[in-house]
C-alpha cells in the first residue's frame, strides 16, 4: 500500500465501500480505502440490510431514494449477487395523531418524488395479513423500499471502486493521520 493518497477512506463497510465507489465513478483517481480486517467485518456484517426512503429528513429521503435506485441498477446488471429484494414497506399508525403525523410526512415525501400511498387499516392488513387490527389507524405504504444483502453490496460497490482505480486495503490498520 501506497504511504500517502488525496482520500483516505478509513472503514471497509457499506458506507466507505459506497464513498469509495462513488469516488472513482466521479473520477478520483487516488483514493485509497483501508479496512483493519475484511471488507463487511464490521457493523456491516451484524445488519439486516433493511432500506426505506420514509424519513424525518428531506435530505435522508434523497439519500436513501439514490440509494435504491444505484441498488436496483446494479442488480439489473449483476442479478443476485447484489442481493436487493424491493419488497415494500409499512408504516403504522396506532393513534389518530401518529396517523395525521404519517400524513404530513407522506405529503412531504411525494413532494420529493417517492412513491408512498397512506393506507386505511383494511388496505394495511390485506397487504400483512399476519399482523393484529386492534387499535391499527392506518399506514403509509412505501412499494420501492427493500432489503439488500449487505456483504453482497458491499464486495461489488468494493470492486467497482477497484475497478475505477480505488486501492482497496484490508488488513490496514490505521495508527495516525498526517495532513
Amino acid at each position: 500500500m501506497r504511504g500517502e493518497a488525496a482520500v483516505v477512506v478509513v472503514g471497509g463497510g457499506i458506507i466507505g465501500c459506497s464513498i469509495a465507489y462513488h469516488l472513482a465513478a466521479a473520477g478520483c483517481r487516488d483514493v485509497v480505502l483501508v479496512e483493519k480486517g475484511e471488507l463487511t467485518s464490521g457493523t456491516t456484517f451484524h445488519s439486516v440490510g433493511l432500506v426505506s426512503q420514509f424519513r424525518t429528513s428531506p435530505a435522508d429521503m434523497r439519500l436513501m431514494g439514490d440509494s435504491i435506485r444505484l441498488y436496483r441498477a446494479l442488480a439489473a446488471e449483476v442479478g443476485e449477487a447484489v442481493g436487493w429484494r424491493p419488497v415494500g414497506s409499512l408504516r403504522l399508525a396506532s393513534s389518530p395523531a401518529m396517523l395525521k403525523t404519517l400524513e404530513r410526512r407522506a405529503s412531504r415525501a411525494r413532494a420529493l418524488g417517492l412513491d408512498v400511498d397512506v393506507i386505511g387499516p383494511a388496505e394495511a392488513l390485506r397487504l400483512c395479513p399476519v399482523m393484529s387490527g386492534a387499535g391499527l389507524h392506518g399506514a403509509v405504504r412505501v412499494p420501492d423500499d427493500g432489503y439488500i444483502e449487505p456483504s453482497g453490496i458491499t464486495r461489488e460497490l468494493a470492486r467497482r471502486a477497484a475497478a475505477g482505480g480505488a486501492e482497496i486495503a484490508t488488513g490496514t490498520r490505521v495508527t495516525g493521520i498526517e495532513l
